[in-house]
C-alpha cells in the first residue's frame, strides 16, 4: 500500500461502486473520505545556535557585572509535526553550575539566576535537551557556551561602529478566524440507498471550522447539495390494464371507420424526473403494420388506411414502453384489436356513458335556472332597498346633542391642518391640554396629530427675556425639518431560503411559452421618496436569451421557449438598488429549473374524456356561482329588514332633550377655503338669529334671552392664514 505523509496530505476520498448482476444489473455507491493522522515521525530541528560548520553549538560573551534575570540566548527549534505531536519542551542536560543558570521549558530562553562573582568560572558549557510531545517522543541537543568577560571588553568591534544587531522574535496570537473560500459550496452525490431523489431532491447543512487557539476562533459555511437522479425506477403501465392486473387490454373498432381513427392510447408513467423520466412507445409486435400506427411520444393507436373485408377479424398489438434513462427500462402492453360491425360498436359502457352525459346535462340545466331566479330576486330586493334609502327623510335638528352644563358664554371654534399639526381657533372655552401658539392672543391651539407614527418635523419655541425691572420677554417658534438620509438598503422579501439568505428555487415546466412568468423579486426599503425607489437588473444569468428582468418590478420572464439543449439549470444573480445619492444593494439568487410538464391522466375513457371534464367544470362554476349570488340575496333581505325595524314613527323622539337651556337652538356653520376647513359653532341661536352684513358671514349676533337688557354679545371670529 502507498505510504501517507501527514503533512503532504491531510484528507483524500474515492468512491467505490457495487454492482449486482441483475437484468438490467443495477448499481449503487458510497462517497468514503479518508482523514490521515498524524504520526510523530519528524524529530526536532534546532534553528539556534548553529556554528558555522551545521552544528548545534553557539558560543555568548555575558559581562560579569549583568543582574539577576539577565537574559543569555534563546534556543529555538522547530517540529514539522502537527498538534501534539509538534509541541516542544526545553530541559537542561549539562550545567557546569545550576545554581547560575536557569531555562524556560517552554520558551527555550536562557536567564542568569544571580550575579556572578570572583569565584565563577570564566567559562561554563550548558547543554539542552529539546524533544517533542509524541507518545514515543524525539529529541535533539543544542550546546551552549557562555563565557564572561569584562564590562570593557564586551563590546565588539562591531558595537564600536555604531553597528547593533538585534533579533526580533514575533509570537503569534490567535486573531485570524478559519477563513472558507466561498460563502456557500455546492455539492452532488449519485441517488443511492440512503437518498432517494424522487423523495429528496436537495438538501443543506452547515460545516464548522474552529481553531486550537485561546480563545478558539471558529468560522462556519452552508454546504448545499444536490442529488443527481438514477434510472431506477421502470415504466408502470396506467392504460390498458385488465381485471387481474396485467396490462392487456380489449378494444372494438367499426369496420366502417376512416383512416386516423383513434383506437386508444396507451399510457405510462415513470416514476423518475428529467430525462430519466421521458418515455417512448414502440410497436414491438403487430399482426399487420399496414393496418395501425403508433405515436412514439405520446402512445396514441390509430388506423394507417379503412378496414376491408379482407382484414382479419382480430389483431393483436405489443406496445414496448421504455425510458431514456442510460441503462433504459421498460415494460410492455398488449391490446387487442376487434373489428365489429357499425350497429355492434356501441358496448354497455358506451351506453353507461351516454346515460352519465344526459344526467350531467339535466343538472347543469337545473342549476342554470335556479341561478336565474335568485339572481332575479337579488336584483328586485337591491331595487326596493335604495328606493328605501332615497325616500327616507333627514331632519336637521336630531343632529344636534344636547349641552347639559352651559354657562351662557359663546364657544365658536375654527379648525384647519397645516402639515403635522392640527390649528383650532376658539373663544373662550380651550380644549384641556392645547397649547397655545405665541402671538395668537390666546386663539390659536396646536393639537399635536397622533396619527403619525414617525417624526419628519419637530417645533420648540425660544423665549428671549431681558434683565431690566419689570422685565420684558418676546419668544418664537422654531420649525424644524428632518431630511430623508438614505440609511436603509433594501431587504429582500422574496425569495427567502429556509435559512434566511435570499435564495429560491423554483421549478419551471419546459414546454411553457415566451413571456412565461417565472416568479417576482419582491424588496423593500425603509427610506421614503427618491431613496426609497428601486431598481432591479440582473446582475449574473447562466443565458441572456433565455430570461428577461423588468427593471421596475422585478418580474423574471422567459424570453422564448424551451429547447432540448438548453440546460437543465439555471442560476439568475438579482441586483437590487435605491435611488440614493450614494446607491445601497442587494443581492437575491434565484435557481431556475427545468422540469418535464407531467401528463394529466384521466380513468374515463378517450372518447368521452374531454365532455366529461368540461360539463363537470361547467357545473362546478354553476354552483359556485349560485351559492354566491344566493348569501349576496340572504344578506339584503337581512339588511332590509334590520331597516325596517329601525324606523320610529314619533317625530318628536328626532330632538334630543334640552336641560339647562331656554329652547334655542344651537347653530353650526362649516366652509372650505382651499385646503383649510372652517367651523363656526354658536352656543344656541334662535330661530330669529340674524348674520350681522358686512361680516362676511363670519359674525353672528345671538340675543342672551337669559338676560332682561337688551345687550346682545358679538364674537368676532378671525381667519388665520
Amino acid at each position: 500500500m502507498k505510504s501517507f505523509d501527514f503533512e503532504s496530505l491531510k484528507s483524500f476520498q474515492f468512491k467505490v461502486v457495487a454492482i449486482d448482476s441483475g437484468t438490467p444489473p443495477l448499481s449503487g455507491n458510497v462517497t468514503i473520505n479518508t482523514f490521515i493522522l498524524d504520526q510523530n515521525d519528524n524529530a526536532p530541528v534546532i534553528m539556534y545556535p548553529v556554528s558555522s560548520n551545521g552544528t548545534a553549538e553557539g558560543i555568548e560573551e555575558v559581562p560579569r557585572n549583568v543582574p539577576a534575570g539577565h537574559l543569555v540566548t534563546k534556543v529555538r527549534a522547530y517540529d514539522a509535526d502537527i498538534g501534539y505531536n509538534g509541541w516542544l519542551l526545553f530541559s537542561l542536560q549539562e550545567v557546569s553550575d545550576h545554581s547560575l543558570f536557569g531555562l524556560d521549558r517552554y520558551t527555550g530562553r536562557i536567564r542568569t539566576l544571580r550575579s556572578f562573582t570572583e569565584t565563577d568560572e570564566a567559562q561554563h558549557k550548558l547543554v539542552i535537551l529539546v524533544k517533542d510531545n509524541g507518545n514515543v517522543s524525539l529529541s535533539a541537543t543544542a550546546t551552549v557556551v557562555v563565557k564572561l568577560v569584562e564590562p570593557k571588553e564586551a563590546i565588539s568591534a562591531s558595537d564600536v561602529k555604531g553597528t547593533l544587531n538585534v533579533t526580533i522574535t514575533v509570537l503569534d496570537s490567535n486573531d485570524n478566524p478559519p477563513v472558507f473560500s466561498q460563502e456557500v459550496y455546492t455539492a452532488t452525490i449519485s441517488e443511492n440507498v440512503d437518498f432517494d431523489f424522487e423523495k429528496l431532491k436537495t438538501f443543506q447543512f452547515q460545516v464548522l471550522a474552529a481553531d486550537s487557539g485561546t480563545p478558539s476562533l471558529s468560522s462556519q459555511v452552508t454546504v448545499n447539495v444536490f442529488l443527481l437522479d438514477h434510472n431506477d425506477n421502470p415504466p408502470v403501465i396506467l392504460h390498458p390494464v385488465s381485471s387481474n392486473g396485467s396490462a392487456e387490454g380489449v378494444e372494438e373498432v367499426p369496420r366502417n371507420v376512416p383512416a386516423g381513427h383513434l383506437v386508444t392510447k396507451v399510457r405510462a408513467y415513470d416514476a423518475d424526473i428529467g430525462y430519466n423520466g421521458w418515455l417512448l412507445f414502440s410497436l414491438q409486435e403487430v399482426s399487420d403494420h399496414s393496418l395501425f400506427g403508433l405515436d412514439r411520444y405520446t402512445g396514441r393507436i390509430r388506423t394507417m388506411r379503412s378496414f376491408t373485408e379482407t382484414d382479419e377479424a382480430q389483431h393483436k398489438l405489443v406496445i414496448l414502453v421504455k425510458d431514456n434513462g442510460n441503462v433504459s427500462l421498460s415494460a410492455t402492453a398488449t391490446v387487442i384489436v376487434k373489428l365489429v360491425e357499425p350497429k355492434e360498436a356501441i358496448s354497455a359502457s358506451d351506453v353507461k356513458s351516454v346515460s352519465n352525459n344526459d344526467n350531467d346535462t339535466n343538472l347543469t340545466l337545473y342549476l342554470m335556472i335556479t341561478l336565474g331566479t335568485v339572481s332575479t330576486l337579488f336584483i328586485f330586493s337591491i331595487i326596493v332597498l335604495i328606493a328605501m334609502q332615497c325616500s327616507k327623510t333627514t331632519d336637521v335638528s336630531s343632529k344636534y346633542l344636547p349641552e347639559t352644563n352651559y354657562d351662557g358664554t359663546l364657544c365658536h371654534s375654527i379648525q384647519y391642518r397645516s402639515g403635522e399639526k392640527r390649528y383650532m381657533l376658539v373663544g373662550p372655552r380651550m380644549s384641556i391640554g392645547s397649547t397655545i401658539v405665541p402671538g395668537s392672543n390666546g386663539n390659536t391651539l396646536v393639537v399635536p396629530d397622533r396619527r403619525s407614527t414617525s417624526v419628519e418635523k419637530f417645533q420648540f419655541q425660544v423665549v428671549a427675556l431681558d434683565s431690566g425691572s419689570p422685565p420684558l420677554r418676546s419668544n418664537v417658534t422654531v420649525n424644524v425639518f428632518i431630511l430623508d438620509q438614505n440609511d436603509n438598503p433594501p431587504v429582500i422579501l422574496h425569495p427567502i431560503s429556509s435559512n434566511g439568505s435570499a435564495e429560491g428555487v423554483e421549478e419551471v415546466p419546459r414546454n411553457v411559452p415566451a413571456g412565461y412568468l417565472v416568479t417576482k423579486v419582491r424588496a423593500y426599503d425603509a427610506d421614503i421618496g427618491y431613496n426609497g425607489w428601486l431598481l432591479f437588473s440582473l446582475q449574473e444569468v447562466s443565458d441572456h436569451s433565455l430570461f428577461g428582468l423588468d427593471r421596475y418590478t422585478g418580474r423574471i420572464r422567459t424570453l422564448r421557449s424551451f429547447t432540448e439543449t438548453d440546460e437543465a439549470q439555471h442560476k439568475l444573480v438579482i441586483l437590487v438598488k435605491d435611488n440614493g445619492n450614494v446607491s445601497l444593494s442587494a443581492t437575491a439568487t434565484v435557481v431556475v429549473k427545468l422540469v418535464e410538464p407531467k401528463e394529466a391522466i384521466s380513468a374515463s375513457d378517450v372518447k368521452s374524456a374531454a365532455t366529461d371534464i368540461g360539463d363537470s367544470g361547467v357545473t362546478f362554476y354553476l354552483m359556485i356561482t349560485l351559492a354566491s349570488v344566493s348569501t349576496l340575496f340572504l344578506i339584503s333581505i337581512i339588511v332590509l329588514i334590520a331597516m325596517q325595524c329601525s324606523k320610529t314613527t314619533d317625530v318628536s323622539s328626532k330632538y334630543l332633550p334640552e336641560t339647562n337651556y331656554d329652547g334655542t337652538l344651537c347653530h353650526s356653520i362649516q366652509y372650505r377655503s382651499g385646503e383649510k376647513r372652517y367651523m363656526l359653532v354658536g352656543p344656541r341661536m334662535s330661530i330669529g338669529s340674524t348674520i350681522v352684513p358686512g361680516s362676511n358671514g363670519n359674525t353672528l349676533v345671538v340675543p342672551d334671552r337669559r338676560s332682561t337688557s337688551a345687550e346682545v354679545r358679538e364674537q368676532f371670529i378671525t381667519t388665520v392664514s
